[in-house]
């Protein structure tokens, strides 16, 4: 993870560098285009793998009351839009076994069209 997370923030850095020459430097688009795939490609593999990483530490050592506790904090610390978020990506990645764990459906189900509509403003239609 570190690695990925050291590569992800050269990817990034680069971005923002050559974003600043956009409308200035001959060139700059194509380079923020390519850039930008680079980004969501590393941004992609690295949220799978943080994921499979995590629930595979750990959802075995963690009992039902832990993972009760950890939702009741992060309801009462998170930030708004976590709140709107969180169900609905939740939601949209959780295999047939994992629905019934997705906090607050009808939340979910709220948000689908908001998430979709972020998802798809930064990634394109192929999120």
């Amino acid at each position: 993870m570190i690695a990925e997370h050291a590569e992800l923030s050269k990817v990034l850095h680069s971005w923002h560098d050559v974003s600043r020459h956009l409308g200035t430097a001959p060139g700059a688009e194509a380079e923020v285009a390519t850039l930008t795939a680079a980004v969501r490609e590393q941004l992609a593999r690295h949220a799978g793998d943080e994921e499979r990483e995590l629930a595979g530490r750990f959802a075995p050592v963690l009992d039902r009351q832990a993972w009760k506790g950890f939702a009741t904090h992060m309801r009462k610390t998170a930030p708004g839009w976590t709140l709107k978020f969180m169900p609905a990506w939740l939601s949209s990645v959780a295999g047939p076994g994992e629905r019934g764990g997705v906090p607050a459906p009808p939340v979910a189900a709220l948000f689908r069209g908001w998430l979709e509509k972020r998802q798809r403003a930064a990634f394109g239609e192929d999120y």
